[in-house]
């Protein structure tokens, strides 16, 4: 004997509500958080419109996400604890580790005594010029300026197309975004030192990898 019995509209009616109650309180999984969180993340910054957006909301924290939307967090801005300086110039307050970036060690002055009088931390050549570019922005008339840039943007191409100096740049940046740190060379003018374009491939290579 068949003792089932099928259920009338209203019953059926009544558990699919309670069952949809029941869907409405659970909170979204680990894995649903996660993709919230990334979408939240492409949509701040413009990369997932509105319509997209909001179907992820709803379909993975349900109709509720459409009255209390998860709030948008803005990308963080890391801080580059950077600085430049003038060799055999006294230290400064903020400089925090300094690395000189010359090609040539100061002259005559012993390795040892490189920290006590005051030159720099650490000797850092890899990111200086080569020999013969650093003679020819010596040499260069202080009101060519156009020049100089031509000179300081093959520097750059020159640093940056050698794996080691795009790894130092790199370390240079990771280091700087924990502690302060700062790099000199002798050149009284820093405008017309290489060191002004060093600051900048840092500061951009640093903005590049921190978004």
């Amino acid at each position: 004997m068949d003792t089932r019995h099928d259920c009338t509209p209203i019953e059926q009616g009544e558990k699919l509500a309670a069952m949809e109650r029941r869907l409405s309180k659970k909170k979204p999984s680990r894995l649903s958080e996660a993709l919230l969180e990334t979408a939240g993340d492409l949509h701040s910054v413009g990369i997932m419109d509105d319509a997209t957006y909001e179907r992820m909301k709803v379909r993975h924290v349900g109709d509720k996400a459409r009255k209390s939307a998860v709030p948008i967090r803005a990308p963080r801005k890391k801080t580059l604890h950077l600085a430049t300086f003038q060799i055999g110039t006294p230290t400064a307050p903020g400089q925090g580790l300094r690395i000189g970036v010359t090609r040539h060690p100061p002259r005559g002055v012993p390795k040892d005594r490189w920290v006590a009088e005051g030159y720099f931390d650490v000797w850092l050549p890899t990111l200086a010029p080569e020999a013969k570019l650093v003679s020819q922005i010596l040499k260069l008339d202080p009101e060519k300026t156009k020049e100089r840039e031509k000179l300081f943007d093959r520097y750059e191409r020159e640093l940056l197309s050698d794996a080691t100096g795009r790894q130092t740049i790199e370390l240079i940046a990771r280091i700087a975004e924990r502690v302060p740190i700062s790099i000199g060379c002798f050149c009284d003018n820093e405008s017309r030192c290489h060191r002004s374009r060093l600051f900048r491939i840092i500061q951009q290579h640093a903005a590049k990898t921190g978004r």
